[in-house]
């Protein structure tokens, strides 16, 4: 009778808070454990946000680059000889700015009342943003104001410099403000990110002819 009452005991209460402290302390670490993994997956995801946004940036600005155009537009209907002009506070930056022209703006099959040109900028605005403004016409008699575009958040500094000289790679310098009738041989664009760092891109400058 004592054995069969010892093989049907149940377990001690001592037993059963051991047992739910085990439970709990695994519990706890497979918490801990899953929400490590959520935020490393969420921190992934929001940099490969920003690294997607910072590419596309970068395409916009090589595009541009490489279709600027020697062509001075008119200001208020008066003639104008600067086809380029850049540097600190230009096109109301706050810290360096770009404006210039470029061709190649798509117009398929000549469907919108516009030429292939562009009236483009680059500019830090109040936002620590890198923000690209742009004009459906080229000359502004109307003195209205661009269309403006945010490219690249979290921007703490923007440079340009551009590379003036001869063909001859030893004579060509880099300065910090041009403003001229001629095209530089090449721009840079520093670029102070909070994210990446500073990051710096140049371009060659090539002479390109104007089409409407």
């Amino acid at each position: 009778m004592i054995k069969s009452r010892r093989q049907f005991q149940g377990f001690t209460l001592i037993e059963i808070l051991v047992a739910v402290a085990i439970l709990a302390i695994i519990a706890v670490a497979s918490g801990t454990v899953l929400s490590s993994v959520i935020d490393s997956a969420e921190a992934s995801d929001a940099q490969m946000q920003e690294l997607e946004i910072l590419q596309r940036s970068m395409m916009i600005i090589e595009r541009d680059m490489s279709q600027i155009i020697a062509l001075a537009p008119r200001i208020s209907g008066q003639e104008n000889e600067i086809v380029i002009q850049g540097g600190n506070g230009v096109a109301d930056s706050l810290a360096h700015g770009l404006l210039f022209t470029r061709n190649g703006w798509s117009n398929p099959l000549q469907r919108l009342p516009r030429s292939k040109l562009q009236g483009v900028g680059y500019r830090l605005n109040g936002n620590n943003e890198l923000e690209r403004l742009y004009t459906f016409f080229i000359d502004n008699v109307t003195n209205s104001d661009p269309q403006t575009r945010v490219l690249l958040p979290n921007v703490s500094n923007l440079m340009f410099e551009f590379a003036i000289g001869t063909n001859n790679r030893n004579e060509i310098q880099w300065e910090e403000q041009y403003s001229g009738s001629q095209l530089p041989r090449g721009i840079a664009i520093v670029i102070t990110s909070d994210t990446f760092g500073e990051i710096r891109r140049e371009f060659a400058i090539l002479p390109q002819g104007v089409s409407s």
